[in-house]
């Protein structure tokens, strides 16, 4: 299972607020397979479970929850389309038989992919690319 932390810029009419709405939640099940002409394989999807919301404020978890009607619809159902406008590098792990051959395909693909070994080297490239330091 995934877990996702997803900031929001609040704004009420033109005048912000002071801070982002930092949401997380947990409980995300489901995988990606992005095809090298930018598409998604078929299949590619991910459910979220809504009513796990959680924030540095409970007011802004609970307008969360009752704006998506958590209540009523408990899972949020993300399926991409095409990926477009990668203004980071995309950082995966491979695992499998033809790993080799994954890793070649995506070098070859001129989209901006890193490839990690596995978890920790993951979550370092993707704070690198964060921070600038990654290409």
């Amino acid at each position: 299972m995934l877990g996702a932390l997803l900031r929001i810029r609040e704004q009420l009419f033109e005048w912000p607020a002071p801070d982002d709405a930092v949401l997380t939640t947990d409980g995300i099940t489901g995988a990606f397979g992005l095809r090298d002409d930018g598409t998604f394989a078929e299949g590619s999807l991910l459910r979220v479970p809504l009513v796990t919301l959680k924030s540095d404020d409970d007011r802004r978890a609970d307008a969360a929850r009752e704006t998506m009607n958590a209540n009523r619809f408990r899972d949020a159902t993300v399926k991409p389309v095409r990926a477009t406008g990668l203004t980071l590098p995309l950082v995966v792990r491979l695992e499998g038989t033809n790993v080799e051959l994954g890793k070649k395909i995506l070098a070859d693909s001129g989209l901006n992919i890193l490839s990690a070994t596995d978890m920790l080297d993951g979550a370092k490239k993707v704070v690198a690319a964060a921070k600038g330091g990654a290409k």
